[in-house]
């Protein structure tokens, strides 16, 4: 390990030691007020969010990129991963 990191690493050991906070003690704190999530299940999903069902925004010069890329037999990382902003690029 180069000297600079280990300076590092043993600075932060040393106050990491010297701190008298332990897990028990996060354990221990109380929430003053409770909170929960509501979460689906594969049977009774929750419904997704609005703007994951928007469509994908588009003009002209998309609709000639779009073209090009599929005569050339290209895609990009936006179009693999189903980007939102596709259209913007």
């Amino acid at each position: 390990m180069p000297s600079q990191f280990s300076n590092t690493l043993a600075g932060l050991r040393d106050r990491l030691a010297e701190e008298s906070s332990s897990l028990s003690d996060f354990i221990a704190l109380k929430s003053e007020s409770a909170y929960s999530v509501e979460v689906g299940t594969k049977k009774k999903p929750l419904p997704k969010s609005k703007w994951m069902k928007e469509a994908v925004p588009g003009g002209e010069k998309y609709v000639q990129i779009k073209k090009k890329l599929c005569e050339l037999k290209l895609h990009t990382v936006r179009e693999e991963t189903r980007c939102p902003n596709l259209g913007e690029c």
